[in-house]
């Protein structure tokens, strides 16, 4: 387990991933409201693109739009215990989407458009949660 030494060298960076993860989330929440939501079955509900629909695009456009301002929030107030658990949930919950929407519901399939999600949401799962134990510490500290 790394030493407490190490945690605020990881802040900074841990930060930045947060804040780039809410902004590609704003990004593709406008897609979802002002673009065709055909893009949504094209990347990636490939394997039932006929069960997208314009309503389900703005439904996974409020759902992103809410992870990305989560993320925004925790990336500018991090030491924000209910705000860092909340984002953390965010990722949590991509990562179950995606992750059902492979194995369980078949209406995806691998490619990028799932994978990536997959990815950036496990990653960060695993850093917030190594960055939590950290947080807390230096939350009780200041207390």
């Amino acid at each position: 387990m790394p030493t407490a030494e190490v945690y605020p060298a990881m802040k900074l960076p841990m930060r930045i991933w947060i804040a780039v993860t809410g902004v590609m989330a704003n990004v593709q929440a406008v897609q979802c409201f002002f673009g065709s939501p055909t893009f949504l079955a094209e990347r990636i509900y490939t394997q039932q693109p006929e069960q997208v629909t314009p309503l389900t695009a703005r439904l996974f456009g409020a759902w992103i739009l809410l992870a990305g301002g989560l993320r925004l929030g925790c990336a500018y107030n991090i030491h924000n215990n209910h705000l860092y658990n909340a984002t953390l949930y965010s990722y949590i919950l991509a990562f179950g989407h995606f992750s059902t929407e492979l194995a369980v519901y078949k209406t995806a399939d691998v490619n990028f458009g799932t994978v990536a999600p997959l990815l950036v949401s496990g990653f960060s799962i695993l850093w917030m949660l190594i960055g939590l134990r950290s947080f807390q510490k230096s939350q009780s500290k200041t207390s």
